[in-house]
């Protein structure tokens, strides 16, 4: 499933027990990221608990998980959601639209 949005997911694309993957070309302070995760996890009842979340990125900009971040104590608290990424950057990257940085794949 292809995602501009949170909002773009629903129950019903949860409806099966597994991972889902949240890839991204590049994060910068995650706000789409956070946004997604509390999407998917507002479905208190089961299995949306019991789902794993996998944020993949080709970069992350080295704030993302700060200490004391929203972001960063996301992942100190849910066992269940893990991040994968190629390298990190100081860099922050800005993109738009369907090209470059701004060229999401929510796969659920």
């Amino acid at each position: 499933l292809h995602c501009r949005a949170p909002t773009d997911t629903l129950p019903t694309h949860l409806d099966k027990p597994g991972t889902v993957m949240l890839v991204d070309s590049v994060i910068n302070d995650a706000k789409t990221m956070e946004q997604f995760v509390r999407r998917i996890r507002a479905h208190k009842r089961q299995p949306f608990w019991k789902i794993c979340i996998m944020i993949v990125a080709g970069v992350v900009q080295n704030g993302f998980i700060a200490g004391g971040r929203k972001v960063g104590q996301m992942f100190r608290d849910d066992e269940k959601l893990s991040l994968g990424d190629l390298r990190t950057s100081e860099n922050k990257y800005a993109g738009r639209g369907v090209t470059g940085p701004g060229d999401r794949l929510f796969n659920i």
